[in-house]
């Protein structure tokens, strides 16, 4: 019943006006070579300057290149580390392993079947650190503190042998023996995110030819426990997968690039997850246009134009080029934008990150064919709305951040007409949660948190724009907040 609502919903708001002006829009793509077959890849601010760089793998020959931003969303000649031969890195994630205070990076290296560190010093020189075997052919990896214990750990999905593998951190600047989860046939990708809302990050993988996409529940302590299949049916194979909250309701829902057995299947699916009363009740999947042909693999979720709610992109490895898909504000997309990029962006992770800091989330493929890179800097700039989940529901209990923008702090002050449990959190325009200021439950009255421009691993965060929401009791609040360097 719900998933006919929601194709009913989807094809009303298809055939009317309410997408008549697709705003989402990127200048023609920038593209540089990378020098060898690029395998993975990742935005982070490397030099500590407040600007996003870029780090990308290669696996002919083995190695991590390092890009320097150079202030206006161009990059720099590239510094390259090699990783051994034959190691084969791919996936890459950002965090500050070694707790110094510099952000570090994690790579799966495929060839090994391992995952090994690469710490960073701060001012963009990198050295190889220790490592972990894993499953058979990592690709994907995610950085979070997955055990609660202040340190950055990791998680990455098994090609291979069908599975997913958590590495927590020693606390010292190393890594534990890895623990390995069942998922299914040829794992594609995996995503970071609470979707349980209890505060703890769970993992969601999606495996290719099983078509699902497995869903573990952090149980504390940096352990999981498979928590739901989110089945894609019979036709359907997702690739790439994202978490972000899509209907605006509070909690994460899930989007996936999928491609079927035949043509004319291949578009993004979303699975929805119902907030109203009833957590964790999962609707999907509900598809959006189909672009026959085009082989989605990378996926990104981000507020590309601006209006408060979170947008999607693919990358279409059949045809070169990035479908942007806008949201008409329940978790349904428009026919998509189309741009042009290199030959064969077949990653499954697409990039997303404000690299030329105009307040708007970017794109960046990763193409093998080609063995390039290529940068799409959205057109969009200035100010982004921000939309409320329960419009109508008395006076605001968030007040304005004073100072916003910030330089080094800025004092956020809520009001709790009674007793509740309390979320607040910093997120980036993609959804990401990057910094939680605030989970407990507190008394009635005001309150003031204070967020320092930092992520939860500690790091510096880039300057832009961030969003900080308020959960409290069945209230949820969203405010914007500039953070300038």
């Amino acid at each position: 019943m719900l998933r006919s609502t929601l194709t009913a919903l989807l094809m009303t708001w298809l055939t009317g006006t309410a997408f008549s002006q697709n705003l989402i829009d990127f200048h023609p793509a920038a593209t540089f070579g990378v020098g060898g077959k690029p395998a993975g890849g990742v935005l982070f601010d490397f030099t500590g300057d407040g600007s996003l760089d870029l780090a990308i793998s290669s696996d002919n020959p083995n190695k991590i290149e390092f890009f320097a931003n150079q202030g206006d969303g161009t990059f720099g000649a590239p510094v390259a580390l090699l990783t051994g031969n034959e190691t084969g890195p791919e996936g890459l994630a950002a965090g500050d392993f070694n707790a110094d205070g510099h952000l570090d990076l994690v790579v799966a290296l495929f060839g090994t079947s391992s995952v090994q560190l690469v710490l960073g010093d701060g001012a963009g020189n990198f050295t190889l650190g220790p490592s972990a075997t894993v499953g058979v052919e990592p690709s994907v990896v995610v950085t979070a503190d997955l055990n609660g214990d202040g340190f950055v750990d990791a998680a990455v999905n098994n090609r291979v042998s069908g599975d997913m593998s958590v590495i927590l951190n020693n606390g010292a600047g190393g890594l534990l023996s890895a623990v390995t989860y069942p998922v299914g046939d040829q794992t594609r990708c995996i995503a970071v995110g609470d979707f349980s809302g209890d505060g703890v990050p769970d993992l969601a993988v999606s495996a290719r030819d099983s078509r699902r996409v497995r869903l573990f529940k952090n149980i504390g302590g940096g352990a999981f426990q498979i928590f739901r299949d989110l089945s894609m049916g019979s036709i359907l194979k997702p690739q790439g997968v994202a978490m972000a909250d899509l209907d605006g309701d509070g909690a994460l829902d899930l989007v996936t690039a999928s491609s079927g057995t035949t043509p004319g299947q291949e578009h993004p699916s979303v699975f929805l997850q119902n907030n109203g009363g009833r957590p964790n009740i999962w609707v999907g999947p509900v598809n959006g246009t189909a672009l026959p042909g085009v082989e989605p693999t990378g996926i990104a979720a981000a507020d590309f134009d601006l209006d408060g709610l979170i947008d999607v992109a693919t990358a279409n490895a059949a045809t070169n080029n990035v479908s942007a898909n806008k949201n008409g504000g329940i978790g349904i997309f428009t026919i998509p934008n189309v741009f042009a990029v290199g030959s064969n962006p077949s990653i499954q992770v697409l990039l997303t990150g404000d690299i030329d800091r105009n307040g708007a989330p970017d794109l960046v493929t990763i193409n093998e064919d080609s063995e390039d890179v290529s940068v799409l800097l959205n057109r969009m700039q200035g100010t982004v709305s921000v939309r409320s989940p329960n419009p109508g529901r008395g006076p605001h209990l968030l007040h304005p951040a004073s100072p916003n923008p910030l330089t080094s702090s800025t004092s956020l002050d809520f009001d709790l007409p009674v007793a509740a449990s309390v979320h607040m959190a910093i997120y980036d325009v993609t959804g990401r949660s990057v910094r939680t200021l605030e989970r407990r439950a507190l008394a009635a009255g005001r309150h003031r948190v204070t967020w320092d421009g930092t992520a939860d691993h500690g790091g510096q965060l880039p300057a832009g724009v961030y969003l900080a929401r308020l959960s409290a009791g069945d209230r949820v609040e969203t405010q914007r907040i500039v953070l300038a360097r």
